[in-house]
């Protein structure tokens, strides 16, 4: 291992600790890939380097925690009735009491309270740490909100910047301030790139010969096998032969998603947290396969994203060449394909081997782990700082920095730095960003528009 990727992997367990805290400061578990809730933080996680002016900010979020899709309440519903036929109606075993119930009967993806509360509690962080951003108030050319077309990110996009600026307009006796959101489409390819990208779409994520493939392989692997084995026993399951790989995801979303929403429930009793860690490492062999780092078409698909926080900085430096005004802040707010594929082209958490189905001890300690990269109102940072550094001016003065869940991350192509120089930002991206041509990239039969902001 080179001394950048030991620095590189030091600032990512760094990451990873503050994180953790973060779990054991509440009793919310957060082992459950991408349905994992948002970590609590103080208020004062991070501050700002010492010298430091914050000049420009540009985020992409995950949508705050939802409520499961219609399939997933179905396939929860029938695994109650599958699991209560074993008991008598009324009676407990072990800590489980039963009958077991599906908690959701409704949903369908719509934002829960608690992510809504998730974003507005960002954005009041966002708003403390760089109050020169947001001052005096809101500018709809100052600061740009896009969202995708679903009602969660919509939904997660109001919450965020009712939070950022509340109290600071004129309307009402709440002095609610009217925040601009603007709304794509679901064939824009910069934030819906996985549903536009043809090359990805036949090759990977429409192709599960390949896109499934270790995931598969560990559905069917010892592993899972010696789970299904213990809840069987667990449950009292006499037909042990009849208990499913099925009904064991279902268990833990069940579980999941009564912690996300609710902060506890029945079906975490079911599961205890090594449990919770093997069913957790088959969904992460799946996003980092379907994805990650699996395939390369799955992150450079993602090019434009990454090209729009780049060129933001860019046009800053440009407006402030010219003494133009300029773009303080931009939100984008999406989905986990899209948050996954962007942090890997960024080159974060990587792992030095691949996760595959016959290797879930060794990468126990992974740094591609999806409830920490990836959980439910989850987002990419980066800030444009301008910096007092003796005998240094001009370029040289600006850095630039980026936060993964608000917590500051080094970036393996910048000498694993957390405070990365412009010039060597820049270097780290050019490449990709000069040659992000998304049709030819994507094998599309024709160029597809998309928001410049």
């Amino acid at each position: 291992m080179s001394i950048t990727e030991a620095i590189a992997m030091f600032y990512t367990l760094t990451f990873i600790c503050v994180q953790c805290l973060a779990k054991t400061s509440n009793s919310v578990r957060r082992n459950f890939a991408t349905k994992s809730r948002y970590p609590v933080y103080d208020d004062e996680i991070v501050k700002i380097p010492q010298g430091c002016t914050p000049i420009h900010l540009n985020m992409v979020f995950r949508h705050g925690t939802r409520y499961p899709s219609w399939k997933d309440i179905k396939g929860m519903s029938e695994l109650a009735d599958y699991i209560n036929q074993f008991h008598e109606k009324e009676t407990s075993y072990r800590d489980i009491k039963l009958p077991l119930f599906n908690r959701f009967k409704y949903g369908d993806k719509f934002l829960a309270e608690v992510g809504a509360e998730e974003l507005y509690n960002i954005s009041k962080r966002m708003r403390k740490r760089f109050p020169a951003l947001f001052t005096p108030k809101y500018s709809g050319d100052k600061h740009y909100f896009i969202s995708t077309l679903t009602p969660r990110a919509s939904q997660s996009a109001s919450a965020f910047a009712f939070g950022l600026f509340e109290g600071t307009g004129n309307l009402g006796p709440s002095k609610f301030q009217p925040v601009a959101i603007t709304t794509t489409n679901l064939t824009e390819p910069m934030l819906r790139f996985f549903d536009t990208c043809t090359e990805y779409k036949e090759k990977v994520s429409e192709n599960k010969k390949i896109s499934l493939a270790e995931f598969n392989k560990f559905r069917e692997g010892p592993e899972m096998h010696n789970l299904k084995r213990i809840l069987a026993s667990r449950l009292n399951i006499t037909d042990y032969s009849s208990l499913t790989t099925d009904h064991v995801q279902h268990m833990f979303l069940s579980c999941a998603y009564e912690q996300a929403i609710y902060g506890k429930g029945q079906w975490c009793n079911v599961l205890d947290d090594s449990d919770l860690d093997i069913i957790e490492y088959f969904y992460d062999i799946k996003n980092y396969w379907k994805r990650g780092y699996g395939h390369r078409i799955n992150y450079e698909m993602s090019c434009l994203l990454l090209k729009n926080l780049t060129d933001s900085i860019e046009n800053v430096i440009q407006s402030l060449r010219m003494s133009n005004s300029y773009t303080q802040t931009i939100f984008h707010f999406s989905h986990a394909e899209t948050m996954i594929p962007l942090i890997c082209l960024m080159g974060l958490f990587k792992d030095s081997e691949q996760l595959l189905a016959n290797n879930y001890k060794k990468q126990k300690n992974r740094m591609f782990k999806t409830s920490n990269i990836a959980p439910f109102s989850g987002n990419i940072a980066v800030v444009l700082f301008s910096c007092k550094i003796d005998h240094v001016e001009g370029l040289d003065s600006f850095n630039v920095q980026v936060l993964a869940n608000e917590i500051p991350v080094a970036l393996p192509c910048c000498n694993a730095k957390e405070l990365c120089p412009l010039k060597q930002f820049r270097a780290c991206f050019a490449t990709i960003s000069e040659q992000c041509d998304f049709s030819e990239i994507c094998n599309n039969q024709s160029p597809l528009n998309h928001n410049e902001l």
